[in-house]
């Protein structure tokens, strides 16, 4: 159980990374700005942008899928299981 929960922990933020990176990669495409401070160049071949923007969009999905069955899995624990992981994840719902 701890290596599955290490490997879902490690899919989260792989998945945070991802979708940050594919964002900024995606402003890169459509040549946006962010805050008006930085001004990213537009991508000329259309087909990359859409490409870049499907992929941003499918990482987005994925993580909150991953993010849903996360917190499935937490409510699982507690109520089916009943071994107290969201008890030790927030010490100030423990029991006496």
């Amino acid at each position: 159980m701890v290596k599955l929960a290490a490997a879902g922990h490690g899919i989260l933020y792989f998945g945070i990374g991802n979708v940050i990176a594919m964002g900024i990669a995606n402003l890169y495409a459509k040549g946006s700005s962010v805050g008006g401070l930085i001004q990213f160049p537009k991508i000329e071949d259309k087909s990359l942008r859409e490409t870049i923007g499907e992929a941003h969009e499918w990482a987005a999905n994925l993580l909150l899928l991953a993010a849903a069955g996360h917190a499935g899995l937490s409510l699982v624990h507690q109520y089916l299981w009943r071994d107290d992981v969201l008890t030790r994840m927030w010490p100030s719902l423990a029991r006496d």
